[in-house]
């Protein structure tokens, strides 16, 4: 993020930035997920609200979990953050998890 963003940045984005980063830092990362999030610029930040507020579907071949947000989860991320600067890249975005809960890897679609 360049200067002029974190200027521009308005009380509630920075409330949302600070409330997502605690609970980001408990969750087990891959060495891939790790890799893909930086090649993607994926923020932990991001990752934290679309396991919070997306939907989940598992993927049985697979033996893991995609998560993702559906209209119900940016609603409720409306309701509890306001207006979000990055909320058109948290929609297309989606997590794969393993079934022991560590995050595989993140993308957008």
């Amino acid at each position: 993020m360049n200067a002029l963003n974190r200027i521009e940045k308005t009380s509630i984005e920075a409330n949302f930035e600070e409330q997502a980063t605690s609970s980001s830092e408990t969750l087990l990362f891959t060495q891939h997920a790790k890799a893909r999030m930086q090649q993607r610029g994926i923020k932990p930040q991001w990752v934290d609200l679309v396991l919070e507020y997306g939907r989940e579907v598992y993927q049985q071949g697979r033996h893991s979990y995609s998560v993702s947000l559906d209209k119900l989860g940016v609603q409720q991320l409306k309701a509890t953050y306001g207006a979000i600067k990055d909320l058109n890249k948290l929609r297309q975005m989606y997590v794969v998890l393993a079934d022991d809960g560590a995050i595989v890897t993140c993308a957008y679609r």
